[in-house]
């Protein structure tokens, strides 16, 4: 009985999300809050159907494991460095004057050195998840403030992993000055863990997915991946070091590889069940508050991001941006980030936060997380100079702005992205199979990808492209690749490829816009050859 409560329990819970989080985007929230009061809805704090005891609390390890996977999977040391100073930089201000103002702070209320250090290394996170939805739902991704809260994000989420070592040093019984000698001797096991990783991603993950045949066997890269994930988080429990810690840095060691997208592509359709479970689990934590506590509450949400927003704007005006520019990136901070609950959860479990404590920063995190909408709204009218998007793709990245996409990279495809970058044309291309990415990698701009899938080929610009040029033999796989592009893009003009009479009807009806009919085509060559071999004079065909 207890498997079909645990599963019960589950259905209840995705089942209460779905409804919760779609009542959270009708009004204009991010879905995320839903599954968070999902967990407050089921949990302790309010009908009392799901808690301890109920078998979720494996699934909910299993979900964060998972969803730090996904998130080390996006981070990317390539993008990092695309976003130049403001990244590094700003990342690095952002995230270490929020940990010693907040330090400073705590240490000043009268908590013990051990909490003070514990309670700032919780604070600087921002929410990722949240946040970028927000700017998408905007369309101020590529504003300069958009550009300026996602280079800080990117390192803060670099930053997760002395974070999470300094909670766990914090977490264990030694005299003060040990703390430091601690954190090193944690920070040294980690990093040989991440180079035993490594070598693991590249002598036998990579070999696996190469021979994998991505095109006929989507299973397998998704199975191999999720393998992965859960042996690294086991290995790195093993060895003493955050099994949380270890599934992002399986990411983050996954995420430089040709590999990459299409990984993401491929676990897209599970993000939303391992988000769910996670914050869906975080709500579960939080027990029956009073209502004299809501105020104190309410006063430390509203402390919390007046002094995120705050020391943000401060680095931002530090590094010379605009006054409104620094305004609206320390806005778009000003929330508790996804990390900062698994911070929170481990300084608790160690005994470094109160029960109480953690039950007001749950709270208090979760009404942050409520005003985001409104807080990157405000961002976005602020009057200034910087209100203007601030469109600069990076050097050399071709990819990131297209005029024409090609679709696969055999014979046809080189001839197409050939004749036309003779002209000048930005193109990129999309191209499943690794032996011949790797062989043409250094001569044309590709994506190792399924573009049959739409995160492929937005990751390929084609927001931005003119033409999608689709050089692919098989009819099916065209005429899929056609339906994704005209629904994301319906102003691209789509040219494709069609092997024989027959199969033209289903690719215009697809989509596609011109087709190179194979069959006329070998027609006019085979005439061509027999007027010449005879002697007749050019062809007129």
């Amino acid at each position: 009985m207890e498997a079909w409560t645990l599963l019960f329990g589950v259905a209840l819970m995705l089942g209460v999300a779905t409804l919760l989080g779609a009542i959270a985007a009708r009004l204009r929230q991010s879905p995320i809050l839903g599954y968070l009061l999902t967990g407050v809805v089921l949990g302790p704090a309010g009908l009392n159907i799901l808690g301890p005891g109920q078998g979720l609390e494996a699934l909910a390890e299993l979900g964060v494991a998972l969803l730090l996977f996904l998130i080390g999977l996006d981070f990317s040391l390539f993008q990092l460095r695309r976003f130049g100073p403001i990244g590094l930089w700003g990342g690095m201000l952002q995230v270490t004057a929020t940990f010693l103002v907040t330090a400073w702070l705590a240490w000043l209320i009268g908590t013990g050195l051990r909490t003070a250090l514990a309670i700032a290394a919780i604070v600087p996170l921002s929410s990722t998840a949240v946040v970028i939805q927000e700017l998408a739902n905007r369309a101020k991704l590529d504003s300069q403030h958009g550009r300026n809260t996602v280079a800080v994000q990117l390192f803060q989420d670099l930053a997760v992993i002395p974070l999470v070592l300094l909670v766990a040093a914090l977490g264990k019984p030694s005299p003060p000055m040990s703390i430091a000698a601690q954190f090193a001797l944690s920070f040294a096991v980690t990093l040989a863990f991440a180079v035993g990783l490594l070598a693991v991603v590249r002598y036998v993950v990579a070999p696996l997915l190469t021979g994998s045949h991505l095109l006929r066997y989507r299973d397998f890269p998704i199975l191999v991946a999720i393998t992965t994930v859960v042996l690294t988080a086991w290995v790195a429990r093993e060895l003493g070091v955050s099994p949380i810690l270890g599934s992002f840095l399986a990411g983050v060691l996954l995420a430089e590889t040709p590999f990459a997208e299409q990984l993401r592509a491929d676990l897209m359709p599970f993000r939303a069940a391992f988000v769910t479970v996670f914050f869906g689990s975080v709500g579960l934590l939080l027990q029956s508050i009073g209502l004299g506590h809501l105020g104190p509450i309410v006063l430390l949400a509203v402390g919390l991001v007046v002094l995120k927003a705050t020391v943000a704007s401060l680095v931002f005006v530090v590094l010379k941006r605009p006054l409104d520019e620094a305004l609206r990136s320390g806005l778009c901070l000003a929330q508790i980030g996804e990390f900062s609950f698994v911070l929170a959860s481990v300084a608790t479990r160690t005994q470094l936060l109160a029960p109480e404590l953690f039950q007001s920063f749950l709270m208090a995190s979760i009404i942050t997380l409520a005003l985001t909408p409104w807080l990157v709204a405000l961002a976005g009218r602020l009057p200034g100079s910087s209100q203007i998007l601030e469109l600069q793709p990076p050097e050399n990245i071709t990819a990131q702005s297209p005029e024409a996409i090609i679709v696969g990279l055999g014979p046809a495809g080189q001839a197409v992205c050939c004749a036309l970058r003779e002209r000048g044309v930005r193109v990129s291309m999309i191209e499943l199979n690794l032996r011949t990415v790797e062989r043409f990698q250094n001569e044309f701009p590709i994506l190792l990808g399924d573009a049959r899938q739409a995160s492929i080929l937005q990751a390929a610009g084609l927001a931005s492209a003119k033409v999608l040029v689709v050089t692919l033999p098989d009819p099916a796989t065209c005429v899929q690749i056609i339906e994704v592009a005209r629904r994301l893009a319906p102003s691209v003009r789509i040219l494709a490829r069609a092997r024989y009479h027959i199969y033209a009807p289903q690719l215009v009806a697809a989509g596609a816009d011109l087709l190179a009919n194979e069959e006329d085509l070998v027609g006019q060559e085979l005439a061509e050859l027999a007027i010449r071999e005879l002697g007749a004079g050019p062809a007129s065909v």
